[in-house]
């Protein structure tokens, strides 16, 4: 999944796309969840959601009925970076539960450790500048959030 999900962000072909895989390689993006306890709750699930996203998106795009002109490399960056700001959001904690005989154990599970509260757009918008400085917040915030870029 790693491969595949590095290999779709490489084919945009992007202005410091390689910048951006070096910040998502430094943070838990391939092994983090997607969510606590909905989608991809799992170890891996939020590349596996974000390529499940992709996927859908691209698919809707190609079979509208109504012509949608958006280039594929804005589709891979909308699909693929969605949920960039969940990256360093979980951390696997531990809760007593009956295992199947009845006998309490510690379990892990996920939980949010939210470090920058921001919310989720304004949170893409604090992690794309970290990333690269020089650009303005809204600018980074419309090619990361919105593939106008």
């Amino acid at each position: 999944m790693k491969e595949e999900f590095l290999k779709l962000l490489r084919s945009t072909n992007r202005e410091h796309i390689e910048d951006l895989i070096q910040f998502i390689e430094k943070t838990d993006f391939f092994e983090a969840p997607a969510s606590t306890r909905f989608h991809g709750s799992r170890e891996h699930g939020l590349v596996e959601h974000s390529l499940k996203v992709y996927e859908i998106l691209k698919q809707k795009v190609e079979t509208s009925c109504l012509p949608i002109n958006i280039p594929k490399e804005s589709i891979i960056i909308i699909g693929l970076l969605h949920d960039i700001c969940k990256v360093n959001f979980y951390k696997i904690d531990y809760r007593n539960a009956k295992n199947a005989l009845g006998v309490w154990e510690k379990v892990p599970y996920y939980t949010i450790e939210d470090t920058i509260p921001y919310g989720h757009r304004r949170k893409i918008c604090y992690d794309a500048n970290r990333i690269h400085k020089t650009y303005s917040r809204r600018k980074i915030f419309n090619k990361m959030a919105y593939g106008l870029y």
